[in-house]
Formats: structure tokens, sequence, C-alpha cells
């Protein structure tokens, strides 16, 4: 039974997919890199992986998971769990406020224009 637990904590425990609102980022550099990335790409209508070998430093610091862009903008996956998802995303246009208010994916923003994503899957 102790096992039992044990396994059940250490699950819990690891498996949490971070939310990013109170981890420091230099929002300046994130957004200089996204919009050079979003710059250099033609109109996405689906999406798709950006190459390792094409992110920017500044990205690349994050160590991300995953990076890729949509339709809606730049999406740097830094966690993940199963099917849960959670980084930093970077919207391509102004975001509109019932995408803030959704429940999946959350948004919360960060800063003028940097904003923590959870996907529950």
């Amino acid at each position: 039974m102790r096992f039992i637990t044990l396994f059940a904590v250490v699950v819990l425990l690891c498996g949490c997919v971070q939310d990013y609102a109170e981890k420091q980022f230099n929002f300046a550099e994130i957004e200089n890199a996204a919009a050079n990335v979003l710059s250099s790409n033609q109109v996405v209508t689906k999406e798709y992986a950006v190459h390792l070998l094409k992110i920017p430093v500044q990205i690349e610091a994050l160590n991300p998971e995953f990076v890729y862009v949509t339709d809606q903008g730049l999406y740097i996956q830094l966690d993940s769990f199963f099917v849960a998802t959670s980084g930093l995303f970077i919207p391509n246009q102004p975001i509109d406020n019932t995408l803030l208010r959704s429940s999946d994916p959350k948004y919360t923003r960060l800063s003028d224009n940097v904003y923590s994503y959870f996907i529950k899957g």
C-alpha cells in the first residue's frame, strides 16, 4: 500500500504542467525573436513545426520542447505531461478577449504581447 501511495504522489508531483505566470522571462527579447519568426513565414493556415535550426537564440535559451506556428501566432512549448502542454504564446495580431476567457486552452497575459498558455488536451 505504501508503494502505491508513494507512486501516486511522485506521478502527481512530476506530472504537473507548470504555470508560467510567476516565472521570470525577458519579454522584450522573446517578443523581438517571435516577431522575426512570425514575419519570416508566409500566411499559415495549419500548424507546422519550426525547425530547431531556425529558432532564434533567445527562444532556444528557454529550452523549449517544441516550437510551432499557427495562424494565431507562435507557440513555445516548455512543458508537457501526457496530452497536457504549457508554455508561451506570442500572437501575430491583437488577441481577442474571448480567447482570454476560454478555459482550454487557457491564456494568461504576462506582458503586452506574451501570454502563457495551458492546453489540457
